[in-house]
């Protein structure tokens, strides 16, 4: 349910921009700055070099690889289904309950250990707790059902949403989406509409967990998607990661700024690629999006990214519409399995513990 929220923001410096070039639009409009560079032209801060990737296109069969199976560049088109071709426009939809996903290739993971007090984990779900802002533990939606009261379901591709008990980050229920192996993109996200004045300016916290191990080839994949009309087209804008499995140089997954328009194509700041998503355990994800000052900001596990900080960068944060949190991939992959909990959205920071 929708509260009276409370107001907070404290600017913060970015300085580095980089283009990440998986739009396939030839025309895009794109922000090259000297600290940057190219993730197409590897000019500036591009963190792969050319011994690690394959070719800047797709490889065959649209997997993301080239001939050899090597990893393919962060140029690859976001905006396709692994095969360079126009993504059908997402319609929204209401999934009927689903009695449970075919675990299958995706063993089930257990619950989380206990003693654990990190953000709460493993304790009561701290939405009932509150009054001040929108929060979703799940509580309230009963097992192999997709959609809890208040959203809808974005997506296409063979995915599934449940609410399950195998996994949570707090209380008994969380959000799971299913994705099936050897597919280009694919979308499974929940969406929230009728933001009031949080369309304008809001902060947001979910927690996430990827089932481990993760798929190891090069994928882009968005944790939180948002959506409104910028110079009359639609912008949509992301959490998001690109690279190579889990780990800890600028090569794997790392945590980067992305904006995909409808009209002029993908562009996006990804600084040193120094903050990066792990799978196996809770990640907490924090972000604020402010469409009057144009500025965004991330935190991770209740750090801010200094290098996410967008505020004298290209932004083009809109009124927005819609807030998607879930999980989305644009290149051939693995099968994941990804679980979401604690979803809150506010006019204020709301941090892990809340």
């Amino acid at each position: 349910m929708l509260e009276s929220p409370h107001l907070l923001l404290a600017p913060v410096m970015l300085t580095v921009v980089a283009v990440l070039g998986c739009s396939p639009e030839p025309g895009a409009v794109l922000d090259q700055r000297p600290q940057g560079g190219s993730a197409r032209d590897g000019a500036g801060a591009n963190p792969l070099q050319p011994e690690q990737v394959g070719s800047a296109g797709m490889g065959p069969q649209g997997s993301g690889g080239n001939a050899t199976g090597e990893p393919a560049t962060p140029a690859l088109p976001l905006a396709a289904g692994g095969n360079g071709q126009e993504l059908p426009a997402p319609v929204d939809e209401v999934l009927p309950p689903i009695p449970g996903t075919d675990a299958g290739t995706l063993p089930s993971a257990p619950p989380p250990p206990e003693g654990e007090t990190r953000f709460g984990l493993g304790g009561p779900s701290r939405c009932a707790q509150t009054s001040e802002f929108v929060c979703e533990g799940f509580e309230g939606t009963a097992p192999g059902v997709g959609v809890p009261t208040g959203w809808t379901t974005d997506g296409y591709g063979n995915r599934t949403l449940t609410v399950v008990e195998d996994e949570r980050a707090r209380g008994q229920h969380a959000l799971r989406v299913d994705v099936a192996a050897d597919q280009g993109a694919v979308v499974g996200m929940l969406v929230r509409s009728d933001l009031g004045t949080l369309g304008a300016r809001h902060f947001g916290r979910s927690f996430m967990k990827i089932q481990a191990p993760a798929p190891t080839g090069f994928v882009h994949w968005d944790a939180f998607e948002a959506r409104g009309t910028f110079n009359g087209q639609t912008n949509m804008v992301r959490w998001a990661s690109t690279g190579t499995n889990v780990g800890e140089s600028a090569a794997n997954w790392s945590w980067i700024y992305n904006v995909q328009s409808t009209d002029h194509g993908e562009f996006g700041s990804e600084g040193p690629r120094s903050a990066h998503p792990t799978d196996g355990s809770w990640m907490c994800l924090e972000w604020s999006f402010d469409a009057a000052a144009s500025e965004a900001r991330f935190w991770y596990d209740d750090v801010e990214i200094d290098y996410l900080h967008i505020d004298t960068e290209r932004s083009e944060i809109p009124v927005f519409e819609s807030l998607r949190v879930g999980f989305q991939k644009f290149q051939q992959a693995g099968a994941f399995r990804v679980w979401v909990d604690e979803i809150a959205f506010a006019d204020a920071r709301i941090g892990c513990d809340q």
